[in-house]
């Protein structure tokens, strides 16, 4: 993310709470979705979603604070702009996806199912040597 967009964010943040309009409030009053509300406001909107779409939404937000459309749109293209160029290195790690957090309730995930398997399978072999033995003393008598 870049440092631009977190100064975009921060400044539309500070507006917004200067009028005493919570972020719900201000969704519903510009009838955006509440997610790009966000993202505008912690600077996460760049690369991830559609450009026009968040330019629209920007746009519509700036005008409602009475902030300098103009000036902070072109800033945020000219950010975007870095990415195109390759000015940024994008890398798979550094892409929301492959969050901390993520990898954490993935590796969970993976040692419940793996432990949850470990011990089906022994329990069976136990039910089953059980079962033979039950057998081998009936077929005795």
């Amino acid at each position: 993310m870049s440092a631009k967009l977190k100064e975009i964010g921060a400044i539309i943040t500070a507006a917004r709470l200067n009028l005493g309009i919570s972020k719900n409030k201000m969704a519903t009053k510009l009838e955006l979705p509440f997610k790009y509300l966000e993202l505008i406001e912690n600077g996460e909107f760049d690369k991830n979603y559609h450009n026009a779409l968040v330019s629209r939404y920007l746009r519509i937000y700036l005008n409602y604070l009475n902030l300098d459309t103009e000036v902070i749109i072109k800033s945020y293209k000219a950010s975007c702009d870095e990415y195109k160029s390759g000015k940024h290195k994008f890398t798979l790690f550094n892409y929301k996806f492959f969050s901390g957090k993520l990898i954490t309730k993935l590796i969970i995930i993976f040692l419940l199912c793996f432990f949850i398997a470990s011990k089906t399978t022994n329990y069976k072999n136990s039910k089953i040597e059980e079962d033979f033995t039950i057998l081998e003393k009936a077929l005795h008598h």
